[in-house]
This record gives structure tokens, sequence and C-alpha cells, in this order.
């Protein structure tokens, strides 16, 4: 008699079949992607190559979300194909940036890298078809301990790294507030950020922290002051609307985070605002305001509290490059209307003037959102500069 199976089981072998084919065909795929990465690499010059390397990174909580996945699917993902965590730190209110922590084999970083770069420009906020190349911006955490090693000397190394890789690279000045890293922007297409990922991979493994240097206090978001104690060296902030004592030393007192950005629209206005929750223990010249008693960075409940300020939108105006309106706004407005979910506030755009260098924008929103908009606008300002070569 013929051996029939029961159709049940005929029904779980076909599932488990067609499991294994989709599995196969997976990993296919993303062997055949990462392969261009690394077919010119000559894995000799590299050394160490299963030693067990941690980066971090600064990302956005849009980008943060699509790093994870659904249900963390795609972290997960990740480390079942090369070996490779990526961690995100929770959200915390308030604050705009997340750490990504990549740790893995330093050999697979690349490809976990190609995974999560590739990820980001698959989806439409981030795939700009009318830019010459889709790109992205990633903000790499590099101790100042290792800074020296990939900067170089007279920034011989970081010229080289960026010859190499085809990406661009620059770094900012200042630690990131209450630590001793610093931030490494490096701008490119898959294949540049994969390359430049890996090649800062084999800086950081080959270094060796000296014992005459002080350990390195990781930045953690929403513990400092500022995402960035100053602006990228070079380009001036943008100009906004002038606000009144009170607005500037209320806003600098109530959002900390966005301190550095206050500072430069008072300064330009002839103020100075004072250092937001300073220890009490130390002293700071009073500050005399006409709106209220003179002001001391160590008593916050003399700061002038304007009900209008917590009850009305406030408009504010910055103009930026009329030449970056379209990078700025994004394909269909999407990187524009990520300012905007992110910052709570409206963003509009001015009509365009015929011969003006210049476009104004209006931010419209509580001082909390405008600040964090305003940072965010600088911020895209800056990428698009470096990006398109501009002085």
């Amino acid at each position: 008699m013929e051996d029939r199976k029961s159709p049940k089981k005929r029904h779980l072998e076909d599932d488990e079949d067609l499991d294994t084919r989709k599995r196969q065909a997976h990993e296919e795929l993303n062997e055949s992607k990462s392969t261009p990465y690394y077919s010119s690499k000559d894995d000799s010059n590299h050394r160490s190559d299963s030693k067990q390397i941690k980066m971090r990174a600064l990302v956005s909580t849009r980008e943060a979300g699509i790093i994870i996945g659904k249900g963390g699917g795609h972290v997960a993902e990740i480390k079942d194909l090369t070996g490779v965590k990526v961690m995100v730190t929770p959200q915390v209110q308030g604050v705009p940036d997340r750490i990504m922590t990549v740790l893995g084999p330093q050999n697979n970083l690349g490809r976990a890298m190609n995974m999560v770069v590739t990820r980001l420009l698959e989806k439409a906020e981030y795939n700009d078809r009318d830019s010459k190349e889709n790109q992205i911006t990633l903000r790499v955490l590099v101790p100042s301990q290792k800074m020296g090693s990939v900067i170089g000397k007279g920034g011989s190394k970081i010229k080289e790294l960026q010859s190499l890789t085809g990406a661009t690279m620059f770094t900012h000045n200042e630690n990131l507030g209450n630590s001793n890293e610093r931030v490494l922007n490096v701008i490119g297409d898959v294949k540049q950020m994969v390359e430049a990922w890996e090649e800062l991979s084999y800086i950081f493994g080959d270094y060796h922290l000296r014992r005459d240097v002080e350990p390195c206090v990781l930045y953690e978001p929403g513990r400092s002051q500022s995402n960035y104690n100053s602006p990228p060296p070079s380009y001036p902030a943008p100009q906004a609307q002038p606000l009144n004592q009170a607005q500037l030393l209320q806003m600098a007192e109530l959002y900390a985070n966005y301190y550095p950005q206050l500072q430069m629209m008072a300064q330009m206005q002839g103020y100075q605002i004072p250092v937001p929750f300073v220890q009490p223990q130390l002293s700071f010249p009073a500050y005399s305001s006409p709106y209220s008693a003179p002001y001391s960075p160590s008593i916050p409940a003399q700061i002038p509290k304007s009900p209008e300020t917590n009850t009305a939108p406030q408009t504010q105006e910055m103009t930026i490059p009329a030449d970056l309106v379209g990078a700025i706004i994004g394909k269909n407005g999407c990187k524009i209307k990520e300012i905007r979910n992110s910052s709570g506030s409206q963003v509009k755009f001015a009509d365009p003037v015929e011969g003006s260098p210049t476009r104004t924008v209006w931010i419209i929103g509580s001082p909390e959102n405008n600040a964090r908009a305003i940072y965010m606008l600088h911020a895209r300002v800056e990428a698009e500069k470096i990006r398109y070569g501009k002085n």
C-alpha cells in the first residue's frame, strides 16, 4: 500500500521548505550587496580582523526607529547575518538625539554598517533623488584621546581617510557636554560610509590609551547642557529675529539643550546669556535687565516668567542660502517634515525674491520648539554646505 502523508503533515513540510528557501535567498542577496565593498580590500593589510570593536554614533529619534525596525527586527537581522550587535539608547524626553552602539568582530563592522545605511536610504525621508547622489550623514562619537589618530599631524590622516573612502569628514572642536567625546561628521553614499566606518574601526582597534590621559567619559544625551557645544567651524550662525532680553533669558533657562544656539542669537543683539543650571557655589556677575531685578544664575526663581510666552505661539525669523532651500526641504518635503515633526514648530518659507541670495524662513511655535527647530535648520544648512563644498 502506498504510504500517503496526511495533508496537515505535507503542509508543515512545505512551510519548512519555503522558510529554508527564503532564508537562503535572503542570505545570498545580503552577501551580494556587501561583496563590492570588500572585494577591493586586501585583508593582509589589516590586523586582528576578529577583534571585538565598539563604535558609537549620534542618531536622531527618527533614524533610531528605522535602524531598530519593527519590534527590533532589523537589529536582530543584523546580528544574525553579521554577528554584530547594534544597540540604541532609550529616548529621553525633550532630547532629539539617541546613541547607536555597534559592537562586534572588526571584519564584520562594515557589513553591519552597510545594512544600517542602506535601510536609512531606502526610506523616503532619506532618499532624495533630486540630489546628485544618495548621501547620508553619520555623527560618529570619537573619544578625545583618539581624535589625534583620526585627524593626524596637520590634518594629514583625515585628508588621507577622505581620499581613501571618498567620504567628507569634519570634526567639532569641543567635547560634547560632560564627556570626553567629540563628534566626527561623515558624509557620503553607502559605499563611502561603509569604507569610512571600516577605516575608523581599524584606527580604534590599533589605538591604545596611554596611562597618562584621563579615562574617557561617555556622552549621554540629556545629561549635558547641549547636543553640540559649538557649531561646525567657519560658518556663521543664521540670523534670527530679535528677541527681547526677557524672552532670551527664559528660553536659555528652560531649554538648556539649545543654549549654544540661543547664546549666539543673543550675542548678535549685544546680550550675554548666563550659563543655565550653574552650580550655586559658582559666582557670576549679576545680569541687569529692565524687565526684572538683577539676575543671578544661582537663583533660577528670578528669571522673568512671561505668561504670553507660555500661552501664545511666537514667530521667529531666520535666513538661509537660497540655493540650499531645495536640499533642506528634500524630495516631496520629506526633510522639512522631519524638522517640523521633531521640533513641534511650524516652519514656513517666504516666496523667493528675485536676485536675493537668501530666503526667509519663519518658525512658529513655543520657545522650546522654536529653539529646537532653529538648531535643526542650522545643522541642516551646515551639512548641505559641506556636501556641496560651499564656503
